[in-house]
C-alpha cells in the first residue's frame, strides 16, 4: 500500500489532492472566526522552514549528518531534533495529558454521583482545546522540518525525493486539520448538540434527571440554575 502512495506517480498525485482537500476545508472552518490562528500557524511553519533550511544547506555543502554541525553539543541536538520530529512521543504525552486531566472528572463525577454529592466535571472544553492545538502546533512544525530538506537539495542541485515534499506538505495540512478540527468540537458542535437535545426532549429530559439525581445532595446554590 504505501509502494503504491510514495512509489507512483497515481499515489503521490492522490495524496496531494487529499492535502490540497484537507487544507482548503480547514482553512475555511478557520477564516470564519480564527483568522489571526492561520497567520500564527503558518509563521510557525515558517520559522522551522527556514531555519532548518539554513542547517541543511550547510549540512549538505559540508556532506556531513545535522546533528555534527552541533560540535560538542551533538547529543543535546539530537534530543531536540527527537522532540521536535518524534510524533509518537507528542502523541502519547498528548493523550497522557488528555485523560489524566478528564479522565479523574469523569470517575468522580460516576462515584460522587453515587451519594448525589457529584460535580460537572470542569475545563473539558479548555483540555481538548490544549490537546488539539498542540498536536497541530506539532505537525505544522514538522512539516517545516520536513520540507527543508528537499528544498535544501534543490538548492545545492541535488535531486530531492518527490515524497519528501509530499510528506512535508501533508504534516502541514494535517496540522490545519487538527486546528479545523478543534474549532468545529468547541464551537460548532455544542451548537448541534444544542439543536439536537431541544428537538429530542425525551434524551434532554432523561440527561437532566440524571443529572439531578447526581447532584441531589448539594447545596441549591452550587447547582445552575437551568439544571434545578
Amino acid at each position: 500500500m504505501m509502494d503504491f502512495f510514495f512509489g507512483t506517480t497515481s499515489g503521490l498525485l492522490l495524496i496531494v489532492a487529499v492535502y490540497l482537500f484537507m487544507f482548503y476545508s480547514a482553512t475555511t472552518i478557520l477564516m470564519e472566526r480564527h483568522a489571526h490562528e492561520i497567520s500564527l500557524i503558518w509563521y510557525i511553519n515558517s520559522f522551522f522552514f527556514l531555519l532548518f533550511y539554513g542547517l541543511e544547506v550547510i549540512a549538505l555543502k559540508k556532506n556531513t549528518p545535522l546533528a555534527k554541525l552541533c560540535g560538542s553539543s551533538e547529543v543535546t541536538c539530537v534530543a531536540l531534533y527527537d522532540y521536535l520530529t518524534n510524533m509518537g512521543d507528542e502523541f502519547r504525552l498528548v493523550i497522557v495529558v488528555v485523560v489524566l486531566a478528564i479522565a479523574p472528572q469523569l470517575l468522580s463525577y460516576g462515584l460522587s454521583g453515587i451519594s448525589g454529592t457529584a460535580s460537572s466535571p470542569k475545563f473539558v472544553s479548555q483540555i481538548g482545546k490544549f490537546a488539539l492545538w498542540s498536536l497541530a502546533k506539532f505537525m505544522v512544525t514538522l512539516g517545516g522540518i520536513s520540507i527543508a530538506h528537499p528544498f535544501a537539495q534543490l538548492t545545492l542541485g541535488q535531486a530531492p525525493n518527490a515524497k519528501d515534499f509530499v510528506l512535508g506538505f501533508a504534516m502541514t495540512g494535517i496540522g490545519f486539520v487538527y486546528a479545523g478540527f478543534e474549532v468545529l468540537i468547541n464551537e460548532k458542535l455544542p451548537k448541534l448538540l444544542k439543536a439536537y437535545l431541544a428537538k429530542n426532549t425525551s434524551v434532554s429530559a432523561l440527561l437532566m434527571k440524571a443529572h439531578k439525581i447526581a447532584t441531589r445532595n448539594l447545596p441549591r446554590g452550587e447547582i445552575a440554575p437551568e439544571l434545578q
